[in-house]
């Protein structure tokens, strides 16, 4: 049984590892990722001549997609294509793709199990020079699978929490807020999970390390959220006051203070 990656670097791979010629090849890799988003329905031959060959003529794209099929036919499996026709389609029982297994967990609510299975972004990493329409849709096929992944670890995390399993929930809140470094939203998750774990010296170090990042990579303030969420923590622990919105603005002008500041 073969296996197609797309989720993070793209490759085949069989029971001896990634394969290399025919099947290692980038338009070829393009043309399977391509093939396998389509799932049932198939990829209209006339979408991939579009995407992979837009430079040339009607004939020679359609050549060239036939030589490539017929390539990858020949390295992979006689039967890797489901049947011949206007559409290309993958086997189920000659390839498996990592995409179908991470949504199916999806589908059927087994969202432990699909973060496990998401192996990285979309293709990351992988292009093909010239393609400009190809680029658009791994971008947008990239951000709808990110988008996915963000909101299982959101349901986790949240489901966590209102089971009282507070270190738990921080963990996925961990993982939410490596996807994005720089989202004030992610890190104010984060920083609120640690605390509700118990952890404020851990919130208070994230938080400080939020501000340098995002003054270092943004050249901007890290928001009143996460000044007043800081303050909290600074003073009451993890309770939380009621906090006036003139109180926000003043905090919106004092800056987070690390950890070591708070403990001196």
């Amino acid at each position: 049984m073969l296996h197609l990656r797309i989720l993070g670097s793209a490759a085949v791979l069989s029971s001896d590892g990634a394969l290399t010629g025919a099947a290692g090849r980038r338009r070829a890799l393009a043309l399977l990722a391509l093939v396998a988003s389509a799932r049932d329905d198939g990829l209209p031959r006339d979408r991939a001549l579009a995407l992979l060959w837009p430079e040339l003529d009607s004939e020679r794209a359609r050549n060239n997609l036939k030589q490539l099929v017929f390539s990858l036919r020949r390295a992979l499996s006689p039967e890797v294509f489901a049947a011949t026709g206007p559409s290309l389609r993958l086997d189920p029982n000659v390839i498996t793709v990592d995409v179908w297994a991470y949504e199916k967990a999806i589908t059927e609510g087994a969202l432990e199990s699909a973060v496990a299975r998401y192996g990285g972004p979309f293709l990351d990493g992988f292009n093909v020079p010239g393609l400009t329409e190809f680029e658009r849709w791994v971008e947008t096929e990239r951000a709808r699978l990110s988008s996915v992944h963000a909101g299982t670890l959101d349901t986790l995390a949240e489901r966590a929490t209102k089971a009282g399993q507070f270190e738990i929930a921080a963990a996925w809140r961990r993982h939410l807020a490596a996807l994005d470094p720089l989202s004030a939203r992610y890190a104010v998750s984060f920083v609120r999970a640690l605390a509700d774990a118990g952890d404020i010296p851990g919130a208070l170090r994230h938080a400080h390390l939020f501000e340098r990042l995002v003054r270092s990579e943004l050249d901007t303030d890290v928001g009143p959220e996460m000044r007043l969420l800081v303050a909290r923590l600074r003073t009451n622990g993890n309770r939380e006051p009621s906090v006036t919105s003139a109180e926000i603005e003043i905090l919106a002008t004092k800056p987070v203070a690390s950890n070591e500041s708070t403990t001196s």
